[in-house]
């Protein structure tokens, strides 16, 4: 005979293992550490690529005015100003994502351990049902 407390719980445990839950399992089975730093070196990779093609755009967009106007102290401040500004993008972005990274590994990791509870607890429903 079926219990249905049982069933119930095995339909919850379900349940997140079809919604959220696989990718909060993918997330959890790494470390922290490592979680956040590969996903912090990829979105400032493509911070990076974003970077190079707005400042080639803009450098289109002008390059008459800057050709004009163009000197040795202008373009060492020029390319200061680009370096500098990649470089507060690049801090900027890279603490925010990381944050970010963070708060998701924390709350994966929540969830996961509420769902391994369950398990057990399923676990000592069928052991309580054997014995």
């Amino acid at each position: 005979m079926l219990n249905e407390k049982r069933v119930k719980h095995m339909v919850k445990l379900a349940s997140y293992e079809g919604k959220d839950g696989a990718e909060e399992i993918k997330i959890y089975s790494y470390f922290r550490k490592d979680y956040v730093g590969y996903n912090v070196l990829i979105s400032l990779l493509w911070i990076t690529l974003g970077y190079l093609a707005l400042i080639g755009m803009i450098g289109l967009a002008l390059v008459e005015r800057i050709l004009e106007n163009l000197s040795f102290t202008n373009a060492v401040a020029l390319i200061a100003a680009v370096v500098v500004g990649y470089i507060l993008v690049m801090l900027l972005y890279g603490v925010g994502v990381a944050s970010s990274y963070i708060k998701k590994h924390q709350h994966a990791k929540n969830h996961v351990k509420k769902y391994l509870r369950d398990l057990e607890i399923l676990e000592r429903m069928y052991e309580r049902e054997e014995a």
